[in-house]
């Protein structure tokens, strides 16, 4: 086995060895003890300098490195896997010979990019339980509200474990599922399973578990008077068109004023219209600009508002003048709203990939195409409020996003991102698919112009999050989420000037 290799967060020296008390194991310095309000957004700076674990009702929260590396985690040259004892015995879970793995009894592993059985890289996150007889059994990455944050490649990772997950697999009931102790350690796999490095243990006692998961009870944020909502959704292969009703509510609830659309390929902009004009309310009417052809030439994204919209920069590509190299998923429209007027474009960035990979490389290119286009187009208007939002999928380097909103704010600086939490809870995922290897993740963003106005709200709406309380004020059930598979970012934009 390689040397010890320092993955994780915590200043401890490689020869730490996990000492024992009458009541289990002793905590480890990198483990932040009392009360700990962590967002999952990939921003690690609320964590203490050496913590690695923290723990509340509801979650167990990591933050990790790999030391000198950055890579995509769900499409890693290397197996990164969390082994976790649980309740912090031997007695349950996996033993082992090594140190200081013979320290614990491994309950859970979470795997990312898990290698095949015949040793080639894999792609996503596994889970998987273990109990003291080698009985393994899988456990669905939504049942254990398990995710990680951020999506692309970064130095820095931050993840989260439900303690009140609605599957358990093999798990024993104490420690992370009720009180107690739980610890483990990361580790390096090679491609024959053998590990090839690992952190310094990390032990904590866990406050007691809530009795179930974290429900949200409240209404919407209400939209300020002066304020301009703004909501983009990935609807998902035309989904309005294939399930109305449940489209139709969620609209009806976020009630915006703008709605940048990804994946809607069914028919024009008259069609979209109409179809707005049927079945979601609105005093002015709608109007929609709407990209010609379908996913793959450029086409299914849409700009709908309530207010008077026209259209600019149609038919963009990924080349350095717009007009040459692929084409570029986006629509754009003016629109004269009460607040002024403002550029709205929607964007379905390339798919897929990795860091560095040719996906990645395309996505930098229609993120460059659509920023020195849009510079253009807003020149001549620079009180008009910029806004751009989408589909960005960034599963490979963060530059899309920054390129993205490179330097066509009216004062010449980048766009701001509105950073939107998930309503009722601390993350920032707008991404999950119950079918997927993949865990949910920030994929879609909406980014807007601070030089001539602010957020006065911003969340995501999932309602598998919200209670029946919730769910039965806003008229909506709660597998209205599952229409698609990303969420709605919802924006609430004021005038500043």
């Amino acid at each position: 086995m390689r040397s010890h290799s320092p993955l994780l967060a915590a200043s401890l020296s490689a020869a730490l060895v996990v000492s024992c008390t009458k009541d289990g194991p002793a905590v480890t310095p990198n483990a932040v003890q009392g009360e700990f309000n962590a967002t999952l957004d990939g921003d690690t700076r609320e964590w203490p300098t050496d913590a690695a674990v923290a723990a509340d009702r509801h979650f167990a929260y990591f933050r990790f490195t790999v030391q000198g590396e950055q890579f995509t985690l769900q499409a890693a040259p290397e197996e990164l896997v969390l082994m976790l004892d649980v309740d912090a015995q031997t007695a349950t879970g996996r033993t082992s010979e090594l140190e200081p793995l013979n320290t614990m009894g491994i309950d859970l592993q979470v795997r990312f990019s898990p290698r095949t059985s015949a040793g080639a890289a894999g792609t996503g996150v596994e889970l998987g339980t273990i109990d003291a007889y080698g009985n393994t059994e899988r456990l669905p990455a939504l049942a254990a509200d398990f995710m990680f944050s951020p999506t692309y490649a970064s130095s820095w990772y931050e993840a989260r474990l439900s303690r009140t997950p609605s599957a358990t697999g093999l798990l024993p009931t104490q420690g992370l599922l009720s009180d107690g102790s739980m610890q483990g350690l990361w580790a390096i796999m090679d491609a024959d399973g053998t590990v090839s490095g690992y952190s310094d243990p990390f032990v904590i006692r866990l406050p007691t578990a809530a009795p179930g998961p974290k429900m949200f009870t409240a209404d919407l944020p209400i939209k300020p008077d002066d304020a301009l909502r703004v909501m983009s959704f990935n609807i998902h292969n035309s989904g309005p068109m294939n399930n109305p009703k449940t489209f139709e509510r969620l609209f009806e609830a976020v009630s915006a004023d703008i709605i940048l659309l990804q994946e809607w390929e069914t028919g024009d902009a008259a069609a979209v219209e109409a179809w707005f004009t049927a079945l979601v309310a609105s005093d002015s009417g709608w109007s929609v600009v709407k990209a010609p052809g379908d996913k793959s030439n450029g086409g299914a994204v849409a700009v709908v508002s309530k207010y008077p919209a026209v259209p600019v920069l149609e038919g963009l590509r990924s080349g350095p003048n717009g007009t040459t190299g692929k084409p570029v998923r986006f629509a754009a429209a003016r629109i004269e709203t009460p607040i002024g007027p403002v550029f709205a474009a929607s964007t379905h960035l390339k798919c897929c990939g990795t860091k560095d990979s040719r996906e990645d490389v395309q996505r930098m290119d229609e993120a460059r195409a659509i920023a020195q286009a849009m510079k253009g187009a807003c020149a001549t208007s620079a009180d008009a409020i910029r806004i751009v939002g989408g589909d960005i999928n960034l599963v490979g380097s963060r530059p899309p996003l920054d390129l993205l909103r490179a330097g066509w704010d009216g004062d010449g600086s980048d766009l701001a991102i509105a950073d939107a939490l998930v309503l009722g809870d601390r993350s920032m995922y707008t991404w999950a698919d119950d079918n997927s290897p993949f865990t949910p993740g920030r994929l879609d963003y909406v980014a807007y112009g601070d030089s001539n106005a602010r957020v006065a709200h911003a969340f995501v709406l999932d309602t598998r999050r919200l209670s029946d309380e919730s769910l039965a004020r806003l008229g909506l059930d709660r597998a209205d989420s599952a229409c698609s598979d990303h969420r709605p970012v919802v924006v609430d934009l004021v005038r500043t000037k």
